[in-house]
C-alpha cells in the first residue's frame, strides 16, 4: 500500500486528488438515490427498492471514504469505493440480468480509480479481485429475469440503458486513464529534469572533487616534506643536547681537575724550589744534619701532597674517560651497574657539589647488565640534570636516590628525588619533545624525551614516572639483563 509522509495538518497531493474525486461523486451518488426513489414512488416497482439500498449504502461509504481522506489516508478509501462499486454492481446484475452489458465497465472502473494511490502489489491483487467479480457478474448475467424487469421495462429501454451506461463508465474509465496518464507524464519529466540537475551537480561536485584532491595531494606533499625536515631538525636537536650534555661534563671535569693539579704544580714548584736551595747548601759545605732533616720532611709532605692530588686527577680523568666514550660510541659490553653508576655520579660532581643534595645508591655490587653504558650513563645524566633545573631550588636540601635490582629476569632501575614534584596535568607530557616548564632557565624540553628513546628503543625497555606535587617524583625503568639483539645491527 502507498505510505505518505505528510505534516500534521496538510493533506498530501495523492489525498487532494481523492477528495476531489469523492467530493465530486457524493453528489452523483445522492442524485441517482433521489432519481430511484421518485421512480419507485410513481411507479411502485419493487425491483427498485434493493437498488435503493445499495445506493443509499455507496453514498454512506462516500462520506466515511471522505473522512479518512481528511486524515491523509488512501488505502482504506480506496478499498471501501472499490468493494462497494463492485457490490452495486453484482447486487445489479443479480437484480437485473439483463443490464450486465452496460455494467461490466464498471467492474473495471475501480482498478483505474485505484492505480494512481496503491502500491503494485496491492493493485495486482485489486486487478485479480476485479477478475473474480468480472466472472461472477457474468455468471449472474446468465441466470432468469425473477423479479419481472423485462415486463416491468420495454426492451428498447433497457438497451438504451446498456448504451449509456457503457458509453459513461467507459468514458469514466478512459479519463480516468489519461488524468493517471498526464500525471505520470509530468512525473517523469519532473523526474527527468531532477535527473539533469542531479548529473549537473555530480558533474560539478566531481570537479570539485577532483580540485579538492588535487589541494589535499599538494598539502600532503608540504605536509610531508615538513615533517621529515621536523624529524630531521628534531634528529639533530636531540643528538645537539646529547653533545651539549657531554660538553658540560668535559667542561665540569676540566674545572674539577684543575684544582687538584694545580695544588700538584705548586707542590711541585715548591719541591723545586727546596731541592735547589738544599743542592746550594750541601756544595758549600755548610749543611747541617737539622737542614738533612728538615728538606726530608718537606720532601715526604710535598711529595704525598703531589701524589695524592694527581691520584684525584686520575680518577677524574679515568672515569671521564670512560663515561664520555660510552656517551659518544654505541658500544655493548657487559657492567657493574653500581660501579659504572659511581663513576658516572663522580663525572656530576662538579655540578652536584655546588647542591645541597645527597646521593644515594642501593644495589648490589655483584649486579650486572650486558646492555649499552653509554646509554646507561646518559640516561643517569638526564635524569640527575632533570632534578637539579626543576625539582630544587637553588641551595634547597635533598635526597637523589638510585635503587638497582633485579627482579623476574628483569632489570629494575629506580630514580626518586623529593623535590617539589609534576602537577598531574603535565604529568603526562613529560616525554614529549620540546615540553619544559622552564623555557629560558635552563631547560631544553629534551632530557627526558632522550631518556625515553633510549629506554624504549635502544634499550628494549619501559619507563613510567610516578610524581605528587610537593612530594617528589619517581622513575621506574624496566630492562631486559641483555640488551636486545635487534639493537646490535
Amino acid at each position: 500500500m502507498t505510505t505518505v509522509v505528510s505534516f500534521p495538518g496538510e493533506r498530501s497531493p495523492q489525498a487532494m486528488r481523492l477528495r476531489q474525486f469523492i467530493i465530486f461523486d457524493i453528489p452523483a451518488s445522492i442524485g441517482g438515490m433521489i432519481f430511484i426513489l421518485v421512480v419507485y414512488l410513481i411507479f411502485r416497482l419493487s425491483w427498485l427498492l434493493p437498488i435503493l439500498l445499495i445506493t443509499t449504502l455507496n453514498t454512506g461509504v462516500l462520506f466515511v471514504a471522505l473522512r479518512l481522506v481528511n486524515r491523509n489516508e488512501l488505502a482504506r478509501p480506496i478499498i471501501m469505493i472499490c468493494a462497494t462499486l463492485w457490490f452495486i454492481v453484482i447486487t445489479m446484475v443479480y437484480i437485473v440480468p439483463q443490464i450486465f452489458p452496460g455494467l461490466v465497465m464498471l467492474v473495471i472502473w475501480p482498478v483505474a480509480i485505484a492505480v494512481p494511490y496503491l502500491s503494485r502489489r496491492s493493485l495486482r491483487r485489486l486487478m485479480i479481485i476485479s477478475s473474480v467479480v468480472a466472472a461472477i457478474v457474468a455468471f449472474l448475467s446468465l441466470r432468469p429475469d425473477t423479479f419481472g424487469v423485462a415486463r416491468d421495462l420495454p426492451t428498447l429501454l433497457i438497451a438504451g440503458t446498456n448504451i449509456v451506461l457503457a458509453s459513461v463508465f467507459t468514458a469514466l474509465t478512459l479519463l480516468q486513464l489519461w488524468q493517471y496518464s498526464g500525471r505520470l507524464n509530468d512525473t517523469l519529466e519532473q523526474m527527468q529534469a531532477t535527473n539533469e540537475a542531479l548529473q549537473e551537480s555530480e558533474r560539478f561536485l566531481e570537479v570539485k572533487v577532483i580540485e579538492r584532491t588535487q589541494e589535499l595531494e599538494e598539502r600532503n606533499e608540504v605536509l610531508a616534506t615538513t615533517l621529515q625536515q621536523l624529524k630531521s631538525t628534531q634528529r639533530q636537536l636531540v643528538e645537539a643536547e646529547k653533545m651539549a650534555a657531554l660538553g658540560g661534563l668535559v667542561a665540569g671535569v676540566a674545572h674539577e681537575i684543575n684544582t687538584p693539579v694545580g695544588v700538584g704544580v705548586t707542590a711541585a714548584s715548591l719541591l723545586e724550589e727546596k731541592t735547589s736551595a738544599f743542592r746550594k747548601t750541601y756544595k758549600s759545605g755548610q749543611m747541617k744534619r737539622s737542614d738533612l732533616e728538615k728538606y726530608l720532611d718537606l720532601a715526604g709532605q710535598t711529595s704525598q701532597m703531589i701524589l695524592s692530588n694527581l691520584q684525584r686527577a686520575a680518577e677524574l680523568i679515568q672515569s671521564f674517560k670512560q663515561v664520555a666514550v660510552d656517551q659518544s660510541s654505541e658500544e655493548r659490553r657487559p657492567f657493574a651497574v653500581k660501579a659504572y653508576l659511581d663513576e658516572i655520579l663522580l663525572s656530576l660532581h662538579p655540578k652536584l657539589k655546588r647542591t645541597q643534595l645527597a646521593v644515594e645508591i642501593h644495589a648490589a655490587d655483584s649486579l650486572t647488565l650486558d646492555s649499552y653504558p653509554g646509554a646507561f650513563a646518559q640516561i643517569v645524566t638526564n635524569l640527575v640534570m632533570n632534578s637539579l633545573i626543576h625539582a630544587y631550588e637553588p641551595d634547597a636540601p635533598g635526597r637523589l636516590v638510585f635503587e638497582l635490582k633485579q627482579e623476574d629476569g628483569r632489570f629494575i632501575f629506580e630514580y626518586a628525588d623529593d623535590g617539589r614534584g609534576i602537577p598531574k596535568e603535565n604529568l603526562s607530557k613529560i616525554f614529549d619533545p620540546f615540553f619544559t616548564t622552564r623555557r629560558g632557565q635552563g631547560g631544553s624540553g629534551l632530557g627526558l624525551h632522550i631518556i625515553y628513546n633510549l629506554v624504549t628503543q635502544k634499550l628494549g625497555g619501559a619507563i613510567r614516572c610516578e610524581s605528587q606535587v610537593g612530594v617528589g617524583t619517581r622513575f621506574i625503568i624496566e630492562l631486559p639483563l641483555e640488551g636486545e639483539r635487534k639493537n646490535d645491527k
